[in-house]
């Protein structure tokens, strides 16, 4: 998958989104952070879940500081299999990904993991595409 196959399938080509990275990867997320703000997206970033009840999706900032999303409001999300969580609901990228989507339908979900194996699960709980994280870096420039 190229760049433009990403972008044309999350639609980040469309004008600004409301993009949520869940990553604990500072700077892996740090560099898709800084990628998606210099093409005009407005981004939100958590390096783990807290929880999400109603619409209200509670995550944790890089400065360990609780913040909340309300997931009307987003329109992309970069999702991370293996990331801290206090929630059983949201353990892993599988079950956020399963829980985002029953939330809100029409978020795009992107799955990006070391493991391939995790990657193909988050894409059968709903992420509309999935990568090797290492090979989205290379495939994005970050």
């Amino acid at each position: 998958m190229t760049a433009r196959e990403i972008y044309d399938l999350l639609k980040l080509n469309e004008g600004s989104k409301r993009v949520l990275i869940v990553e604990d990867d500072a700077h892996f997320a740090r560099g898709l952070h800084e990628l998606l703000v210099s093409h005009g997206h407005e981004v939100t970033w958590f390096v783990g879940l807290e929880s999400l009840e109603d619409s209200l999706l509670t995550g944790w900032t890089v400065k360990e500081e609780f913040q909340e999303v309300d997931l009307s409001a987003i329109e992309v999300v970069f999702q991370d299999h293996y990331f801290p969580s206090r929630s059983t609901s949201l353990a892993d990228g599988t079950l956020a990904t399963r829980a985002i989507r029953q939330a809100h339908p029409g978020i795009r979900v992107f799955g990006m993991s070391s493991v391939g194996s995790a990657n193909a699960s988050m894409s059968q709980a709903g992420a509309v595409g999935s990568m090797r994280k290492a090979l989205l870096g290379v495939t994005l420039g970050i």
